[in-house]
C-alpha cells in the first residue's frame, strides 16, 4: 500500500483537489461542543482536510506517503505530520477528537478492527471520533472480486469495503454511538466530478463501561442508534414504513377494546329504549305493522352490533 499512495501523490500531486470534505465542518462542530483541543487524522494525505483543523485545534496527521507528507508541509503550515501506518503508529498522546476520512473501508476485516483499536487506544476517556466510509448504497459497490462479505478488490491488492448500516455498527459495538447518517460526497479527481455514496459514524470513548463487553447484541445497538436520529417518513423504507403503520393499527385497536365497556353499556341502553318505542308503536293499530315492524328491527339490530364494533 505504501508503494502505491507513493506513486499515485507523485505523480498526481493534490488529486482530490484543495477543498476540504463537507464533513470536516461537522466535525469541527463536534470538537469545539466536546472541548476538544488536540485531534488526531489518520490517513491525512496531502492534508486536504487537515489544513482546516489546524485553523482551530492542534493537528497530528499520519499519513504512509512520503510523497503526500512532502505535499502536505507545503499546503498545511500547521498540522504536525507523522510519516508511519494507521495500523503501527504508537504514541504517548491521547487525543481529544479523531478524525478519519475514507480509510476504513481501505481495509480488510482484520486490519479493519486493527484500525479502530489503534484509534481508541489513542483517544481519551469521553473523547469523540468521526468516521466516514463507504455505503452499500454507492454504485461501486460489486465492482471487482469478492474477497469477503460487501469486501471487493477493484485493484489488484486495492480493497473496497461497502458498509451498510448494521454492518457499521458491529464495527463500532464497544463504544458509544452517538450519531450516524449517510451523505453524498462529490469530489474533482483530474477535474472530472466523481460522486460517492457515504457513511458516517460519530463514536465516544466511554472508557470500560462496555469495552470488551459483548452483552448489547447488534439489534439493540442498531435500535439505539436509530432512535437518536430524527427519520422522517420518507427516508424511511417501504417495508419500514408499513411497520409502524401496522403498530399504529394494533396501537388503535387496543384503544377500542378499552373503550369497549363503556361503548357496550350505551348500546345496550340505546337497544332497551328502541324495544319500549317498538311497543308503543305496536300498540298504535293505525299504521302499517309490517313495515314499522321492519324499520324498527334495523334499528334493534345495528344498536345489538354497534358495541362490538
Amino acid at each position: 500500500m505504501r508503494d502505491y499512495w507513493n506513486k499515485r501523490f507523485a505523480e498526481e500531486g493534490m488529486i482530490w483537489g484543495c477543498e476540504p470534505s463537507q464533513t470536516v465542518t461537522q466535525a469541527i462542530d463536534l470538537f469545539k461542543k466536546n472541548n476538544a483541543h488536540h485531534i488526531l487524522v489518520p490517513g491525512a494525505g496531502y492534508g486536504r482536510n487537515t489544513k482546516m483543523f489546524s485553523s482551530y485545534f492542534e493537528v497530528d496527521g499520519i499519513e504512509i506517503s512520503s510523497s503526500a507528507i512532502n505535499l502536505a508541509k507545503e499546503w498545511d503550515l500547521k498540522t504536525n505530520f507523522i510519516q508511519e501506518s494507521v495500523l503501527e503508529f504508537r504514541t504517548s498522546k491521547r487525543y481529544d477528537g479523531i478524525y478519519c476520512y475514507d480509510l476504513l473501508h481501505l481495509f480488510l476485516l482484520e486490519d479493519r478492527k486493527k484500525l479502530i483499536q489503534n484509534c481508541v487506544m489513542h483517544l481519551k476517556e469521553q473523547g469523540v471520533m468521526y468516521f466516514t466510509c463507504f455505503s452499500d448504497r454507492d454504485f461501486n459497490n460489486g465492482v471487482g472480486r469478492n474477497v469477503e462479505e460487501g469486501t471487493y478488490e477493484y485493484k489488484k491488492g486495492k480493497y473496497a469495503h461497502f458498509f451498510t448500516e448494521e454492518n457499521l455498527i458491529e464495527h463500532f459495538n464497544d463504544l458509544n454511538i452517538l450519531e450516524m447518517g449517510s451523505i453524498r460526497e462529490c469530489l474533482t479527481h483530474t477535474e472530472k466530478q466523481q460522486e460517492y455514496e457515504l457513511r458516517y459514524v460519530v463514536v465516544q470513548n466511554i472508557g470500560e463501561l462496555l469495552r470488551g463487553s459483548n452483552s448489547t447484541d447488534t439489534s439493540t445497538r442498531l435500535t439505539a442508534a436509530s432512535n437518536r436520529r430524527t427519520i422522517s417518513p420518507k427516508a424511511l423504507g417501504h417495508r419500514e414504513y408499513r411497520s409502524l403503520y401496522v403498530i399504529g393499527s394494533e396501537g388503535n385497536k387496543k384503544m377500542r377494546m378499552q373503550d369497549k365497556p363503556i361503548v357496550s353499556v350505551i348500546g345496550l341502553g340505546l337497544f332497551s329504549l328502541s324495544l319500549v318505542v317498538h311497543i308503543c308503536f305496536k300498540s298504535i293499530r293505525t299504521m302499517d305493522d309490517v313495515g314499522m315492524g321492519i324499520l324498527l328491527s334495523l334499528v334493534n339490530a345495528i344498536f345489538l352490533v354497534f358495541p362490538l364494533l
